[in-house]
């Protein structure tokens, strides 16, 4: 975050530059020690990461009483909610994460998750 404190700073300095930039700009800047035009490998996990989601949603819906069409979609659109309400919200709320892109990511939540719980809700109640 700039401009910041240095890291052994006291709580009283901390507090003092917190009153001061009280209403002025500040900005989070992101450091990576290098860039890798690597495509492949961020492809490889978000898939695996996208697979076990779900598969933790299916392990939900099978504890379902009912699993009609219905509740497995709720169930599964319910999850994308929870998805940007604790992480881009939370940025939102934390870090004054900007609605142009939380908005994106409430449409991604909603397309993606919205879409596997057609195709899980379609799954679920054809049994």
């Amino acid at each position: 975050m700039l401009p910041t404190t240095p890291p052994d700073a006291s709580y009283e300095k901390m507090e003092k530059m917190g009153k001061q930039m009280d209403g002025k700009p500040w900005a989070i800047v992101t450091f990576h020690q290098s860039y890798k035009n690597d495509i492949v490998m961020p492809i490889i996990r978000s898939f695996f990461i996208a697979l076990v989601c779900v598969i933790l949603v299916c392990w939900v819906i099978q504890r379902l009483g009912r699993r009609t069409f219905g509740a497995v979609f709720s169930t599964v659109l319910t999850f994308g909610m929870i998805c940007f309400l604790f992480v881009w919200y939370n940025q939102h709320n934390w870090l004054q994460t900007s609605w142009e892109v939380l908005k994106g990511e409430l449409i991604d939540n909603l397309a993606g998750w919205g879409l596997c719980g057609i195709w899980l809700g379609w799954w679920y109640s054809r049994r």
